[in-house]
């Protein structure tokens, strides 16, 4: 590590643990009580598989739900979010990182129209955020639980792959959503991950997702295939959170630097669907999707 990346982190850890840092904004309720958010990482085993759209619209399906929902673009190897909100951030995770600003500082509202979304952005593509030691990842961490009893959710999207510090930070959350494809290479990947966080003994929820698939089926028959790999070889039940079918309206959506709400997309109405797993919702059996989802309940037996 170098001098100067020691400097940026003893003056980022002085700048949280400050007076200053954990004064609530005037916009903000009141922090000293109430329940921590469920925290749900995003993550995948290869990057170009959606992760980002999945993350980013589930995080509004909620808000628009009613829920206190904060995202946070924790890519740090590559922050593309800030592509999907129509609002700019007025400070990054790059800022917090350096110790120029504090976490709650980087908190910016995601979208006018729905007040209870707010995000923060990532750090740009920068190399001395690629690779976090282990004392920063914890840190960021730390300073992202602080902030959890004033959201109902904290959406997570982590980069792409096994890297030590996306693995730590997947430890930290509650639950973990592997996003892939239903293709072979997407689908090893996976698994890979899914390797990985059992060689660090995550112990929360594990969910999967298939996302750009052409029919509900086909995504169906690649999560049976991966979770049944799991149950097999690592004795590890990974739940299904569902299957998002491939959309024209994602690559308009980005086009226009907006989120894919077009209530006739084959993505809007699948991830309502996830949203309504999520939140412990009945889902008509019509969709796909079985069962409810209980909390963040660790390690629901096999069926």
């Amino acid at each position: 590590m170098s001098v100067s990346q020691l400097d940026a982190l003893a003056t980022w850890a002085a700048t949280q643990s400050s007076p200053a840092s954990v004064q609530t904004p005037a916009d903000t309720a009141d922090t000293t009580e109430g329940p921590s958010a469920r925290t749900l990482a995003v993550a995948s085993g290869k990057g170009g598989v959606g992760k980002t759209t999945i993350a980013v619209n589930l995080a509004w399906q909620l808000a628009r739900q009613g829920a206190s929902v904060l995202f946070v673009d924790a890519d740090l190897g590559c922050a593309n979010a800030q592509c999907y909100w129509p609002t700019e951030p007025t400070a990054t995770l790059g800022d917090v990182l350096s110790g120029h600003r504090t976490l709650r500082e980087a908190v910016t509202v995601a979208d006018p129209k729905v007040p209870t979304l707010r995000w923060i952005a990532g750090a740009a593509s920068a190399p001395e955020w690629a690779h976090l030691t282990d004392v920063q990842v914890q840190a960021l961490s730390d300073d992202l639980a602080a902030l959890a009893t004033e959201y109902a959710w904290m959406i997570w999207d982590l980069g792409a792959g096994v890297q030590p510090e996306l693995i730590q930070l997947a430890r930290a959350a509650d639950s973990v959503l592997i996003v892939t494809q239903a293709e072979q290479p997407a689908i090893y990947d996976a698994y890979g991950l899914m390797k990985a966080l059992h060689a660090v003994r995550f112990d929360g929820q594990q969910w999967v997702l298939c996302n750009r698939v052409p029919s509900l089926d086909y995504g169906q028959m690649a999560l049976a295939q991966l979770t049944r790999a799991a149950r097999d070889h690592l004795q590890e039940t990974w739940t299904p959170l569902g299957v998002v079918r491939d959309d024209v309206h994602v690559a308009r959506a980005l086009q226009q630097h907006r989120l894919v709400t077009a209530a006739e997309s084959f993505v809007t109405r699948d991830l309502q669907t996830c949203q309504r797993t999520l939140a412990g919702i009945p889902v008509p059996a019509s969709r796909g999707i079985r069962g409810l989802w209980n909390a963040f309940a660790r390690r629901p037996p096999i069926a």
